[in-house]
């Protein structure tokens, strides 16, 4: 409710996702990244970590898996 306009909205996201993802909490770490892509799309690093968090998300899977 404090940011004011949408880049700094999808900044919060942003870390916010980061946070998820050092948790392991791909699913919530993926929705602030998509979020964070939604507000500010012209952002090449929100569309990065997308792809970085999926990765990561699925290796933990194979892991398991095996």
């Amino acid at each position: 409710a404090l940011a004011r306009g949408e880049q700094e909205q999808a900044l919060i996201y942003f870390h916010r996702g980061l946070l998820y993802g050092h948790r392991r909490e791909y699913d919530q770490a993926l929705l602030d990244m998509k979020r964070a892509e939604r507000l500010d799309p012209t952002t090449q690093t929100y569309k990065e970590a997308v792809k970085l968090i999926r990765r990561e998300r699925d290796l933990v899977a194979a892991r398991l898996a095996t």
